[in-house]
């Protein structure tokens, strides 16, 4: 099973974001992209890949004994990763919050030998549109407020994941 932790939007975050893509909806049409489902709108905070079961549920029982800090996002930006084609919105800036829940979540992980590449660089997000070619919009809105709930393990199906 491919696994990956992630904050979950509760609804008021998740129609903000819906809005978001609807108000792109020309620009994500015009780069080819397909518009994520508000389902499956999330922000990764580690992608794990395969896993076993056994140890999503060690993951499942580790992450119910963390103090995770409150988390509150202001989601005021666009990005594209050009080589993924992912049209994506996110924090305009770091958040120390977020930092300190990804730092606990790594620790949880080397707490449960899983490996996971931690120079990797974070870059948080929740993806709008994938198979995007085409650079970031330049386009104001207003910034989403996400009052965040904790991180959950999530398992991944690359049918959903597409949209298709």
């Amino acid at each position: 099973m491919r696994l990956f932790i992630a904050i979950w939007p509760d609804p008021a975050f998740r129609s903000g974001c819906l809005g978001l893509q609807k108000s792109l909806a020309a620009e994500i049409r015009a780069a080819r992209g397909r518009l994520v489902p508000a389902a499956n709108l999330h922000l990764t905070l580690a992608f794990l890949g395969q896993s076993s079961p056994g140890s999503a549920a060690a993951l499942i029982e580790a992450l119910a004994t963390i103090a995770w800090p409150k988390l509150s996002l202001e989601i005021a930006r666009i990005g594209v990763f050009e080589r993924s084609q992912i049209l994506w919105a996110g924090p305009d800036g770091s958040n120390d919050a977020l930092a300190a829940t990804r730092r606990e979540l790594l620790r949880a992980l080397a707490r449960l030998a899983i490996p996971y590449p931690v120079d990797e660089e974070f870059v948080p997000h929740v993806t709008l549109a994938r198979h995007f070619a085409a650079t970031a919009p330049r386009w104001a809105f207003q910034p989403i407020l996400w009052e965040c709930g904790p991180p959950v393990l999530v398992q991944s199906d690359r049918a959903q994941k597409d949209g298709s």
